[in-house]
């Protein structure tokens, strides 16, 4: 599982147990009528991300400039669903190899890959028989401010960072 930073690939010696949480941050406030129904008003849906890792070499990731957003591509995967075979991936995504977006076919309560094709953001996938829903898996690549912190453990003689992202 390769991660980048900007132009940065953090070797896999410096990541052996990568991992990674997406989660929204929402500008929302339920609000209620006087009869109590709830109207949720909305301004905004961003991400935020932790990713840790640790291996036997540092990160190398101090040339970067974190004054300035970075894209992140993401080793975590998400996904959309959709009704036909062809859906819209809702934001920028890897397409670099092991990570290029991926359809599946729900059939009977079981996932069927299937085969995608790409045009920009929409993917079109072959339909499959008997399929109820399809599903594109895809990476995201999300552009934003990161910080970074470091340890050592002398020990064991391993390196650890752990780098927090909120979308732009």
């Amino acid at each position: 599982m390769s991660l980048k930073i900007g132009s940065i690939t953090i070797p896999d010696e410096a990541a052996f147990d990568l991992r990674q949480t997406l989660d929204p941050i929402d500008a929302k406030t339920l609000l209620r009528t006087k009869n109590g129904s709830g109207i949720l008003q909305s301004r905004y849906q961003k991400l935020q991300s932790s990713i840790s890792g640790s291996g036997w070499l540092p990160d190398g990731l101090d040339g970067l400039d974190l004054t300035a957003a970075l894209a992140v591509s993401c080793i975590e995967a998400l996904s959309i669903t959709g009704a036909t075979t062809s859906i819209s991936i809702p934001r920028a995504f890897r397409t670099d190899t092991d990570f290029a977006p991926q359809g599946l076919a729900i059939v009977n309560g079981d996932v069927i890959a299937t085969a995608l094709s790409l045009a920009g953001s929409v993917a079109t996938l072959t339909a499959v028989a008997g399929a109820s829903a399809y599903q594109v898996l895809y990476f995201p690549v999300i552009t934003g401010f990161i910080t970074v912190s470091r340890q050592f453990d002398k020990a064991a003689q391993t390196w650890s960072f752990t780098l927090d992202l909120q979308e732009q």
